[in-house]
């Protein structure tokens, strides 16, 4: 049509011209003819023009179908609301061999873009060709704008189909204990049904329909983790397990971080949309691991100084020398500096703030009556009668591994005779000693008794017990009956 009025346009040009040609007279009267029909057709351009912006500028154009709907007419508002209409009746068929399985479009990770399917199904129609646009026989296809969890539905394709699929091993690194060092783990192969595959299919059938079968089939697929995406993160954990960060009081090294307590506190998540491993410091499990590990053995509670006095108040024996004890301050600002450090892979050289405190001196009086003291430095076990000592034994307490308690108790239990089992099996340290003799318990499983298999006192040789001669364990069972006051100290 347009080519037509410009045809008939030069026509009638060339016919003005020629008039004008033969009669020049006419030539005001038949421009202003000419300028008066181009003017009409500027004017019918525009109101054509104008009402097509006022009908349809804002809504899709005749016979725009939006995933198989038809949204002729309709408001970019109203192609909003019903998009999540559309996608609500989203639903996929997946089969492979004898396994079907029935998939919305949240079960797959799809989630709708509801503006944009709507701009899209107005801008379909906005064909330059007008007869185009405004022809109702020609179907203008649009499709919902969605987007797709791809690890979300290989998650659920691996899920469903466990039965045929091999689920590849991403490559990660871990810790090695023996060298202290991460090492790369490379990942393993495997057989799945792509959910690539199956996104693009999704984005076909959303041009014309919501619901469709699929036939699938099992694709090779590896790991999404490089070996050189692995080494990178392994490199930069040895950077930061191999750092010194160190505890100091006083100018004096008091504690230091061990390769495996840093190890412990990175998670490491390999990332398959990245490609990349990702590492993050956890600062709770840092706060954890000073609270947990390095307080207790860095804090020193105050030991009490301990006297033994008689009623008139005179001091007789120092049982338990005073120590003074410390205590960690709030450990936030050293969380942030370890944390810090870590993450910048620098050491650190941290002076602790802690508290110290002071010991208390704890007066014992001594009645009339019998009592036992224990001193573990000089290996002696004294029979006491009020501040009069009535004999010494030479003793056997607990090695270094299982130390002698330390003191003020009462006997609680007593027997001739017994078997003593305890220790382990898998270090060693198991015993099972039938008839031992002349035992006084004094602390849970801490006793007075004798020992027969072998002969060694003056040193510390027993699991924590308080070894003695079998003559002198006899004398101390008959001197000290339930309730007796037993004081052990160095």
């Amino acid at each position: 049509m347009i080519s037509s009025i410009k045809q008939g346009f030069y026509q009638s040009l060339d016919k003005f011209r020629g008039i004008y040609e033969q009669d020049p007279r006419k030539q005001f009267q038949h421009r202003a003819i000419f300028y008066t029909i181009l003017l009409g057709i500027v004017l019918m351009a525009l109101t054509v023009g104008g009402l097509f912006m006022v009908t349809y500028g804002d809504k899709a154009a005749p016979a725009t179908y939006l995933s198989g709907v038809d949204v002729s007419g309709k408001t970019r508002y109203e192609i909003k609301i019903l998009s999540k209409t559309i996608f609500d009746k989203f639903e996929l068929t997946l089969r492979h061999e004898t396994k079907t399985i029935l998939a919305s479009a949240a079960d797959l990770g799809i989630t709708l873009r509801d503006d944009d399917s709507a701009v899209a199904a107005i801008e379909v129609g906005t064909s330059r060709n007008i007869f185009v646009r405004f022809n109702p026989f020609w179907k203008k296809e649009a499709s919902l704008a969605v987007d797709i969890d791809y690890l979300q539905m290989q998650e659920l394709l691996n899920q469903e189909f466990t039965e045929v699929t091999i689920v590849p091993k991403d490559t990660t690194i871990v810790f090695n204990e023996t060298s202290a060092q991460f090492d790369v783990m490379e990942g393993k192969s495997g057989r799945v049904v792509s959910a690539e595959n199956i996104g693009l299919a999704i984005e076909e059938m959303l041009m014309s329909k919501t619901s469709a079968i699929f036939d699938v089939d099992l694709v090779d697929a590896g790991s999404n983790i490089t070996i050189a995406a692995a080494e990178r993160a392994r490199d930069y954990m040895n950077l930061r397990v191999d750092l010194r960060l160190n505890m100091n009081y006083n100018g004096r090294l008091l504690y230091f971080i061990d390769p495996p307590d840093i190890a412990a506190w990175a998670d490491i998540v390999p990332n398959p949309k990245t490609g990349e491993i990702d590492i993050e410091f956890d600062k709770a499990k840092i706060k954890m691991f000073l609270t947990n590990k390095l307080a207790p053995s860095i804090a020193m509670a105050p030991v009490d100084k301990k006297i033994l006095i008689d009623k008139t108040g005179k001091e007789l024996l120092v049982v338990q020398h005073g120590q003074r004890g410390r205590q960690p301050r709030d450990f936030e600002q050293l969380v942030d500096k370890v944390y810090d450090a870590t993450v910048a892979g620098v050491g650190l050289e941290q002076e602790l703030d802690l508290v110290e405190a002071d010991f208390k001196i704890v007066r014992i009086e001594v009645e009339d009556v019998n009592w036992i003291e224990v001193n573990l430095s000089n290996q002696t076990a004294m029979l006491w009668n009020g501040t009069q000592l009535l004999q010494t034994f030479l003793i056997s307490s607990g090695v270094a591994n299982y130390p002698t308690v330390t003191g003020e108790f009462r006997i609680w239990y007593k027997t001739v005779s017994q078997t003593m089992t305890g220790g382990s099996r898998a270090d060693g340290s198991y015993y099972n000693l039938p008839g031992v003799t002349w035992v006084s318990y004094f602390y849970q499983d801490y006793a007075f008794h004798t020992k027969y298999w072998n002969n060694i006192y003056g040193v510390p040789s027993s699991h924590g017990c308080i070894n003695m001669r079998e003559a002198d364990a006899k004398i101390l069972y008959d001197f000290a009956p339930i309730g007796t006051r037993v004081v052990v100290h160095y």
